[in-house]
């Protein structure tokens, strides 16, 4: 398989280096003046220090998404998936960028996305666990793609009424991309569980590794003016759809298939994370490698 590239940055802002491919930069509208137009002064209403932690959660989810992605790209992909899936990484990059900046103005340290993406050790990431869970094979990654769109999607829905205007329009941007998101997902969730019975099994085992994961992204959520049970009912009604074409069923409610998350990612309790960001601050920055 062929050598992937970073795809090129429009500034010299640099992030952790998640693969992609500089062919589809120019399809990827939020690299280019992403904010134009967009008043970024602070609302005297907006709670600086609550959704100084919202934008943080959210953009560390998209980073470390991306970042797991980018292994990915290295799997046995056909050119057209290899593609798509680099788009998907371009355009969580570009949402980590929007909200860790916007989340170190509100916070009142000033840090940009940069000093925040590389100037943090693991337990001062707020992502969910989910998110930097290992991407063991495809069905595993395409179930984590699917469950982490949907219930971004749902969230963001609600953003887009945000008090503060930056926060509103990076949901407004990311509501478009998580529907191509989830689609492609999906479209690899079914086509893996209607295939052979061993595929079928294989994506049935995903599938309820990856909703375990239910509790803590629907539970310890950033706050955002949603209730926890509404978010679950509606993500749950989202994926049944999906689950029902792939001949697979829903989430198990036991005890017993509900992961534990005692603090969590939310709280800088990470299980994989540190191995990852050391790996990845040894890669070439962005906009160095698309120099290249």
């Amino acid at each position: 398989m062929t050598e992937q590239h970073a795809p090129p940055m429009p500034d010299d802002n640099e992030l952790l280096a998640v693969p992609g491919d500089p062919d589809l930069a120019g399809g990827h509208r939020h690299f280019a003046r992403p904010l134009f137009g967009v008043d970024v002064s602070v609302p005297d209403e907006v709670d600086r220090q609550e959704t100084a932690a919202l934008c943080l959660a959210l953009g560390d989810d998209a980073l470390v998404t991306a970042l797991r992605l980018g292994e990915w790209l290295t799997g046995d992909l056909g050119p057209a998936d290899t593609a798509a899936l680099a788009g998907i990484g371009l355009d969580l990059v570009g949402q980590a960028r929007m909200l860790l900046a916007r989340s170190g103005q509100l916070d009142g340290t000033g840090r940009t996305e940069e000093e925040l993406a590389r100037g943090r050790a693991a337990e001062g990431f707020r992502n969910a666990l989910l998110c930097e869970a290992p991407t063991e094979d495809l069905a595993f990654g395409a179930g984590r793609l699917l469950l982490l769109s949907l219930w971004r999607a749902v969230l963001f829905e609600t953003l887009v009424d945000a008090a503060d205007p930056v926060l509103a329009a990076v949901a407004a941007m990311g509501l478009r991309e998580l529907a191509g998101h989830a689609d492609l997902a999906a479209r690899w969730v079914v086509r893996l569980g209607r295939g052979a019975r061993t595929s079928h099994r294989r994506m049935g085992e995903a599938m309820s590794a990856v909703v375990s994961h239910l509790d803590e992204l629907c539970e310890a959520s950033p706050p955002c003016g949603l209730d926890p049970a509404a978010v679950r009912s509606e993500l749950e009604r989202r994926l049944a759809p999906v689950l029902s074409a792939a001949a697979l069923t829903g989430p198990d409610e036991s005890p017993a298939h509900r992961r534990a998350h005692p603090g969590g990612g939310r709280a800088g309790q990470h299980q994989y994370l540190e191995q990852m960001l050391t790996e990845a601050r040894q890669e070439v920055p962005l906009h160095a490698a698309a120099s290249r």
